[in-house]
């Protein structure tokens, strides 16, 4: 973390203190054993996300550019997460900036940034779990137990070209269409998240 993003988090926790409880995480206690850089800290002028963004892709580059893959892939991390607190606007562009806000939002929970390949497979894990139910319940006939059901899910998600074949009802092609769709790329985005750790 940048000093800039550390002196927006301090505003940002004295906000949350203001309100009294609005708080959606525990406050975090920021100190310097040193009371005038703090002070200093205090009466510099505080960045916005998207002011921290543009600063830490700057920083990014020029990591980049003297190849140290490691520092660009923390700072790379500091630019996604600044973009993803920036506010929405109040008026036009509104729709845009949520759909954006989704969208990294996402990207954030499914592989880290591409940068924490455990989460993708978490989230193929759930979802083959997930599926496994409503197959077991209404997908076959005949019915299915749910382990052969999670099983059926499994390999319809890691397979491209041609999915299991079974007799299934409508409600069981349509999750398996799902499966079919979402299972390829998390296993995508687990392999980009490997690629860039081995990059490191």
């Amino acid at each position: 973390m940048i000093a800039e993003e550390r002196d927006w988090r301090c505003g940002e926790e004295r906000r949350c203190r203001e309100r009294r409880g609005g708080c959606l995480w525990p406050v975090v206690q920021w100190s310097d054993p040193d009371p005038d850089r703090q002070k200093r800290a205090e009466e510099r002028a505080v960045l916005d996300p998207g002011q921290l963004a543009g600063l830490y892709r700057a920083l990014r580059k020029a990591r980049e550019d003297s190849k140290d893959q490691a520092g660009a892939a923390d700072l790379y991390y500091g630019e996604m997460e600044m973009r993803r607190r920036i506010p929405l606007p109040r008026k036009r562009g509104r729709l845009r900036a949520r759909a954006d806000k989704l969208v990294i939002g996402a990207y954030w929970l499914l592989a880290g940034y591409g940068l924490r390949a455990s989460r993708s497979v978490t989230a193929l894990a759930v979802m083959v779990l997930l599926a496994a139910a409503p197959l077991a319940l209404w997908g076959f006939h005949p019915s299915r137990t749910y382990w052969r059901s999670a099983l059926f899910a499994a390999q319809s998600s890691l397979t491209l070209v041609h999915p299991p074949e079974a007799h299934l009802s409508a409600s069981g092609e349509v999750v398996q269409i799902l499966v079919r769709l979402a299972g390829p790329a998390l296993v995508g985005l687990a392999i980009l998240s490997l690629r860039s750790r081995i990059k490191r």
